[in-house]
Parts: C-alpha cells; structure tokens; sequence
C-alpha cells in the first residue's frame, strides 16, 4: 500500500470490508484465490518472534499494560 499515490491509498483505505471482498474476487481467479486462502491457513494467527517469543500482532506487551 506504500506504493499507492497518497489519493489512492485515502480511498482504498476508506473502502469497505464488503466492496474491497468483491474488488478482489473479481481481480483474482478462483485458483489464485484459493491458492491464498490455503497460505492464510497455513500461517499462525500470533506470529511469534524467533529472539524474544513475544507477538508480533502490535498490540501491547504486558509492561505497556501494567
């Protein structure tokens, strides 16, 4: 998204979840689309970091909370 003209991304990033869902199935073909579904399910939902074991998902860390 970084690479989008700011306009671009303002826009694509007021989309709705419904419209960018319908944008993207009419992009891709069914193989791709399942292609990239089979690697969402393959890929942990908290990615752990190798170093430190803590999550990646950018919420707050135990010390930021207390």
């Amino acid at each position: 998204m970084d690479k989008l003209p700011v306009e671009k991304r303002a826009e694509v990033g007021k989309m709705s979840t419904e419209r960018l869902r319908i944008r993207l199935v009419k992009a891709m073909d069914l193989g791709d689309l399942l292609n990239l579904y089979a690697e969402f399910l393959l890929k942990p939902t908290a990615p752990v970091e190798a170093a430190g074991g803590k999550a990646t998902g950018g919420g707050l860390s135990e010390e930021e909370i207390a």
